[in-house]
């Protein structure tokens, strides 16, 4: 009984908004009205579509030396901002965001340059979350598969580093480094050797 009232409980805030379903479907055909999927989402279109790539670690279920590959699961989130998706909140009784199918919507081709199989990041089957201000959200969990070299000159004492490259295929990118350092959460991680 606790688990349900739980239940409803985190429910309450996505759920209990004072609008009904024909705002959000007003709201669906005025957006996609004269929508483009192909083109960029920017009002101009020599501006960048700034698109933001976090993991988290979630395991490392392999790693195989012989082949060298890394398998893992990660929770990966991609986030752009598409400006031909927003709306004002008040004329939709404050509907403040909608979850769409990935299919209808412009998105990035994210790859994983370093993976062992042909490895596609969005499925068409896939749903996103979009606020009012344009903001894209979608996340995944990924069971990947990747390239790792493996260095074992310093064995038993030798650590190892395995990447993760991710890419654009069609668009034209600039890469910017930052000097933000990527930090990857690992979850519910435990030493080697415990239980």
């Amino acid at each position: 009984m606790l688990f349900v009232n739980l239940l409803l409980i985190s429910s309450l805030p996505f759920f209990g908004r004072s609008y009904d379903f024909s705002d959000e479907g007003k709201l669906r055909t005025t957006l996609f009205k004269d929508y483009v999927s192909k083109a960029l989402p920017t009002v101009r279109s020599a501006e960048p579509v700034h698109t933001k790539v976090q993991l988290n670690l979630h395991s490392v279920y392999d790693l195989d030396i012989k082949k060298p590959k890394l398998s893992s699961t990660v929770h990966i989130f991609v986030t752009w901002k598409d400006d031909t998706l927003q709306w004002n909140e008040t004329v939709y009784n404050r509907l403040n965001m909608v979850l769409l199918s990935l299919s209808v919507i412009w998105k990035p081709d994210i790859v994983l340059i370093n993976s062992m199989e042909a490895k596609i990041i969005f499925q068409s089957n896939d749903e996103v979350l979009l606020d009012s201000k344009g903001t894209v959200t979608w996340s995944a969990y990924l069971n990947l598969d990747t390239y790792c070299p493996i260095y074992t000159t310093l064995y038993p004492f030798d650590k190892q580093t395995c990447d993760l490259v991710f890419s654009k295929v069609t668009d034209i990118i600039i890469f910017v480094t930052t000097t933000q350092t990527l930090l990857l959460k690992v979850m519910y991680h435990m030493a080697n050797g415990t239980s």
